[in-house]
This record gives C-alpha cells, sequence and structure tokens, in this order.
C-alpha cells in the first residue's frame, strides 16, 4: 500500500499465508500452498519459488542473505535469498 492507503499490488499464494511476510533487500518473503516465494517489493512479480514437503509452519526469517523456514516435515529448510536455492 502507498502513504494514501491505496493498494500498489497484491499477491495469489497457491494455499494460505499463515504469516506476516518478512521484508528484505527489495523482496518480500511468503510462505503458502506449501511453497516459498521471493517477491519484488516494488512490484509484487514472483522472483523465484521453492516447494517445501509440507506446510510452512513458521514466519520466514532473513539473515545472512537466506530465508529460514520450518514446513514440519523437512524441519529447517535454508534458502538462499537471490535464487531459492537450498543451502
Amino acid at each position: 500500500m502507498d502513504p494514501q492507503g491505496d493498494v500498489l499490488w497484491s499477491f495469489q499464494a497457491a494455499g494460505p499465508i499463515e504469516s506476516a511476510p518478512p521484508v528484505a533487500a527489495g523482496r518480500v518473503f511468503v510462505d503458502g500452498g506449501k511453497r516459498v516465494y521471493a517477491l519484488n517489493a516494488e512490484t509484487g512479480s514472483i522472483l523465484w519459488q521453492t516447494p517445501t514437503r509440507g506446510g510452512v509452519m513458521t514466519t520466514p526469517t532473513v539473515a545472512d542473505q537466506t530465508v529460514f523456514v520450518s514446513d514440519g516435515w523437512t524441519g529447517l529448510i535454508a534458502a538462499d535469498w537471490g535464487t531459492g536455492v537450498a543451502r
């Protein structure tokens, strides 16, 4: 939303978004529908998406250019914040 409250863009995940998405380095990190997404913060376009075995159980956490989530199956998942490739 802009300062006047107008919607600038929206995003429809493959399933419900269960947590508040963190924002870092011009990216918004969203979980939903057994996936983690990185979106362009200005346009909402998908930069990458990574599947998870189960629904994401935690709010994505971003540190050291890595996105961390837990999916309830694999345990902790760590993905490069620029590419989505597992670390």
